[in-house]
C-alpha cells in the first residue's frame, strides 16, 4: 500500500478517484462513540471534483460525494436472518456517515470540520450529488442485486424522502463487489 492508497476491508481504494476523508478514524467520531456507546459509522468519504473546480477559496464544484463503507463478505441474501441484521447496520453505517459528512460540511461538528480537508469546507452543497457506495471485497455476482434492492428498501427514508425536503436531488445506492469498484476506479 501506498499514500495514494486507503487500505479498508483488505482492498486498497485508490486515492486519486477523489479526496478522501476517513470518518470511522476521524476524532470528531470517536468523541461521538465515546458519548453514544454502539453509534455505527461509514468508513470514509470521497469527494469527486468536476473538472476545472477551483481549490482556493472559492466554493467548489463538485460532481458527487460519495459515503463508502467497506467490507470483507456479507451473508448470502437468502439467509433472511444474517442478512437483515447485515443490512441493518449497513442502513446505519451509511445513514450515520451521510450526516456526520454534512454536518463536517455545514460547520455543525467542530472536529469534524477541523479535520476536514479544505476542499469538503469549500463545497457547494447546492450542486453536489450524494451516493451511498457499499463495496463488499468477496461477493458473488448473483447476490449483488437482491443486496441493492434490499438496501433500497432499507434506505427508503434517506435516498427518497429526505432529498426532496433538503432539495439534494435523487441520492444514488450502489453496491459493487471488488471486480466492479476495480472497474470503476475505486480499488486497485
Amino acid at each position: 500500500m501506498t499514500d495514494q492508497e486507503a487500505f479498508e476491508s483488505e482492498m486498497s481504494f485508490i486515492r486519486s478517484a477523489g479526496i478522501f476523508f476517513h470518518l470511522d478514524k476521524s476524532e470528531a467520531y470517536v468523541s461521538i462513540k465515546e458519548k453514544n456507546d454502539g453509534v455505527k459509522m461509514t468508513d470514509f468519504l470521497i469527494l469527486r471534483q468536476s473538472s476545472g473546480a477551483n481549490h482556493e477559496e472559492t466554493l467548489v464544484e463538485a460532481s458527487e460525494m460519495l459515503v463508502v463503507e467497506a467490507k470483507k463478505s456479507a451473508p448470502n441474501p437468502e439467509n433472511q436472518v444474517g442478512f437483515d441484521g447485515f443490512l441493518t447496520k449497513i442502513q446505519e453505517q451509511l445513514t450515520n456517515g451521510f450526516f456526520l459528512g454534512l454536518s463536517a460540511c455545514l460547520g455543525r461538528n467542530d472536529k469534524a470540520a477541523r479535520e476536514l480537508p479544505d476542499e469538503f469546507k469549500n463545497l457547494n452543497l447546492a450542486a453536489t450529488r450524494f451516493e451511498l457506495v457499499l463495496v463488499i471485497k468477496n461477493h458473488q455476482d448473483e447476490w449483488l442485486s437482491p443486496l441493492k434492492d434490499a438496501l433500497d428498501i432499507k434506505l427508503h427514508s434517506l435516498v427518497d424522502s429526505m432529498p426532496p425536503i433538503w432539495n439534494l436531488g435523487k441520492m444514488r445506492v450502489s453496491v459493487f463487489n471488488e471486480n466492479m469498484a476495480k472497474e470503476c476506479g475505486l480499488v486497485a
